[in-house]
Order: C-alpha cells, then sequence, then structure tokens
C-alpha cells in the first residue's frame, strides 16, 4: 500500500484530501497509519502534522506552502501551488493518473520497471541533496542492519550536470548482512534489481569480490532513485565515497568529468538505453580517475569518516539505529572486506 501524507494548515488542504477520496483512495486523520490493516484502496492518504518526518510516508504533499524548513527531511516530494480549486482538483487529478498509482502498481510489483531511454543529461538541481536526505532517511528505516545511507553519484557533486537520478549507498557491517537488507529493502517497496551485481575492479583493487553489491530501484515513476548496497570498508565503497568528495574538492575534476559526461550522452543520444553511455563513462574511470584519485587519498590521508560536511542525518537529533559501525584505517592497496 502507498502511503501518502498530506500536509495540513491551510484551508486548500482538506480540498485536496477530499480530491483524492473521490478517486478511491482511503483517507485516515491520524498521522500514524496501521498499514498492517486489509484496505480496499491500494494508497492510504494521511493528515500530516508538520513536525512528522516524511520518512513516516512515502510520499508527502504539501499545499501552497512556501514555508522554509532548516532541514530536509520535513520537506515535501511534492507542493501544489495551484489557489484556485478548480485548478487544483485538476493538479491532484493529474497526480494521481501520473504520480500515485503508479507508484502504488510499481510498489506492489514483484519485480522492478525497467527504466527506458538514453542518458539525458539535467543542469544541477539544488532539490537533489534533499531529494536523496528524505529518501536516505526512509531506507534507513526499513532494516535494523543498515548502518549508514550516503548521497553518492553525479547529483550527490555541487554544479555537475546529471541524469536525474539519485544514486543512494547503502553501507552494512558485513557480507552475511547483503541478504537480509535486500529483502527488507524490496520488501519495503525498494525492488531489488534482478541478477548478480559487481562494480568494475580498479588496477589498484583487483578482487571482484571486493566489489560486489545488491541493487536496488524505487518506486516512485518521478524521482528515480538507484540504491547500492555494499559492506562498509569495501573497495567499492571506499571508492565511491572517495570519489564524490575529489569531486567535490576541485572544481576542474568537475568540468572535466560534465564535460566527458555530454560527450559520450550525445554519441549515444539514440540507444533505447544507458549502457553504452555506461560502458564508455568506465574507461574514463579507469584512464583519468583511478591514478588520480587513489593518489589524492593518500596525499590527503582522506578517510570516509572525516568528512568535512555533516551527515544529513545530524539534524534530526535523535539516533537514526542502534547499531553503529566505526570505519576502519583503510588503505587503497589492502582494503578487505570485513569477516
Amino acid at each position: 500500500m502507498l502511503n501518502v501524507g498530506v500536509v495540513s494548515g491551510n484551508e486548500l488542504a482538506s480540498l485536496v484530501v477530499e480530491r483524492l477520496a473521490d478517486h478511491g483512495a482511503v483517507i485516515q486523520a491520524r498521522s500514524a497509519p496501521e498499514l498492517s490493516q486489509e484496505r480496499d484502496s491500494p494508497i492510504l492518504v494521511s493528515c500530516a502534522d508538520r513536525s512528522l518526518p516524511a520518512f513516516k510516508f512515502d510520499l508527502v504533499l504539501s499545499v501552497a506552502d512556501g514555508s522554509e524548513q532548516c532541514c530536509p527531511r520535513h520537506s515535501p516530494d511534492v507542493v501544489l501551488t495551484e489557489t484556485d480549486p478548480a485548478l487544483l482538483r485538476k493538479a491532484v487529478d493529474q497526480l494521481w493518473e501520473n504520480r500515485l498509482l503508479p507508484f502504488s502498481r510499481n510498489k506492489a510489483a514483484p519485480r522492478p520497471k525497467h527504466r527506458k531511454g538514453p542518458a539525458v543529461m539535467s543542469p544541477p538541481d539544488p532539490a537533489w541533496p534533499a531529494t536523496a536526505a528524505r529518501t536516505a532517511e526512509r531506507i534507513l528505516r526499513t532494516s535494523p542492519l543498515i548502518v549508514r545511507v550516503d548521497h553518492i553519484g553525479s547529483t550527490s557533486i555541487p554544479g555537475l550536470p546529471a541524469k536525474n537520478v539519485i544514486d543512494l549507498q547503502v553501507g552494512v557491517a558485513n557480507v552475511s548482512h547483503l541478504d537480509q537488507v535486500s529483502a527488507h529493502l524490496d520488501a519495503a517497496g525498494y525492488r531489488a534489481v534482478p541478477g548478480k551485481w559487481w562494480d568494475a575492479p580498479t588496477s589498484y583493487q583487483p578482487e571482484p569480490e571486493q566489489w560486489a553489491k545488491h541493487l536496488h530501484v524505487n518506486s516512485d515513476p518521478a524521482q528515480h532513485v538507484n540504491i547500492h548496497v555494499r559492506v562498509v570498508g569495501s573497495a567499492g565503497w571506499f571508492f565511491t565515497l572517495s570519489f564524490r568528495d575529489w569531486m567535490r574538492a576541485d572544481a576542474g575534476h568537475v568540468r572535466r568529468y560534465a564535460a566527458e559526461k555530454q560527450r559520450i550522452a550525445s554519441k549515444y543520444a539514440n540507444d533505447v538505453n544507458a549502457l553504452n553511455y555506461a560502458a564508455e563513462k568506465k574507461l574514463w574511470f579507469r584512464d583519468y580517475v583511478e591514478p588520480q584519485l587513489y593518489a589524492w587519498v593518500d596525499s590527503n590521508g582522506w578517510r570516509p569518516e572525516k568528512r568535512e560536511e555533516p551527515h544529513f542525518m545530524e539534524c534530526s537529533k535523535v539516533a537514526v539505529n542502534p547499531n553503529t559501525v566505526t570505519a576502519p584505517e583503510f588503505s587503497p592497496a589492502a582494503t578487505r572486506l570485513p569477516s
């Protein structure tokens, strides 16, 4: 079931709730619904209090609400700005057909819906970090075995054009937790992509098992998210975080990466998917990124636990999971999977 929160607080919110009910949504006044109950509708709508974090819902909807919040965890996924009742009802109708119904179907499907189309670069979007933070908080609650979630990939690098796809890295303590966390994510609607997945090993760390991961995608058709589940301390986990911070530290790297991404995207603009784009981009990582990145890590003493920016979860002022992992001392030449 899709759990939608409608932020209360103005008179137009009630109109939105009524319109959703007209479409068949189950309306619940309480802000903490019991999702275990059997219901006829695939969509449950709750009137959400502003103080309730977004992770309580699959999607948070606000109506003509431009108020600033101090933390991304309070920001809505959708803001309806129409103030004319007729236009607002039409906007709700479109939201229902184009997002809510497909979202609920995708969440209930046994397999993720295949995402087609070539790689299309979007200008940097200031909303990407907040979207990543909301999604990461939701993911953290799916399993007690998740020890951290990090925003990674192109959308995590300020000023970099990217596909409008949020990449998140889910960290687990050891290999034995990979399957369990994957099952928890899948049950929560973050569907596992079938097959076994590895990132391309580098010449500095060639062991394939160091690059194993599980791959999941979210169910929201309006905002795609890729979820990479890796063991904390593995080479793939280490490389991903260090690459992000290396890019953030040098605007020249960002410019060169942006030019390379656009070149490859243009070359394969007529492809039915982004597989050729991804394959050719790996060559740039091998030839340009690898030698410079590992040298930068060694010369700067970079470690994941020494990030200058606070983890986005710190804004919540509450503990997320009882288990914590202290990142070990890393050496790019001698990283091993935790036992």
